[in-house]
């Protein structure tokens, strides 16, 4: 009996906007090949024949292919976190998901892990995100500078704020302690 490969993928719940590490069957070599409906068994209220992917438009610009597998037809809550994901590098737009969450990197045995994507959510929220709340459009020259910032480590907070204390620094976007939020439930 061969073992299916897997890697590591992480669970945005909507609700409660935990994220939790989850182990993924690896996506074929060809992302177009992926099948949303592989996921449904860890989308528990999900509806399998409503499952969709949404492109992770900034992990492009890295080289590192992401999407989120989503449920297009639910009723609940919206997932921030996971729609602050889609965010158009050119546009702004992002699409709105509701419920819960799986994102994961399309290359195959590419681990996604919390620090990776609290990196990505960093980048997108505090910079991207400002340049369209301000009415702007970054350009060519402003998407450079974010890829190499994100590159050199400047939106890794668990690095550089360690130990810092402060009203804002430790809560995510909600207002709750980050700590929390990524604390498996």
């Amino acid at each position: 009996m061969t073992k299916t490969p897997v890697q590591k993928g992480l669970y945005i719940r909507a609700e409660s906007h935990a994220i939790s590490e989850v182990p993924l069957v690896c996506p074929p070599l060809d992302h177009n090949q992926i099948q949303p409906e592989k996921y449904a068994a860890l989308l528990k209220a999900a509806d399998p024949q409503h499952l969709l992917l949404a492109e992770v438009p900034f992990s492009q610009l890295l080289g590192r292919h992401m999407v989120l597998v989503y449920d297009a037809a639910s009723q609940g809550p919206h997932n921030a976190i996971a729609s602050r994901l889609t965010t158009g590098v050119e546009d702004g737009l992002a699409v709105e998901i509701r419920g819960d969450s799986l994102c994961f990197y399309t290359q195959p045995h590419a681990d996604l892990c919390q620090a990776d994507w609290q990196a990505m959510d960093n980048a997108i929220y505090g910079e991207l995100c400002e340049f369209f709340q301000q009415g702007a459009r970054p350009t060519a020259a402003d998407l450079q500078s974010l890829v190499e910032a994100f590159r050199a480590g400047r939106f890794d907070y668990s690095r550089h704020r360690e130990g810092e204390e402060g009203e804002d620094v430790n809560k995510d976007d909600a207002g709750e302690d980050l700590q929390d939020a990524l604390a498996e439930p």
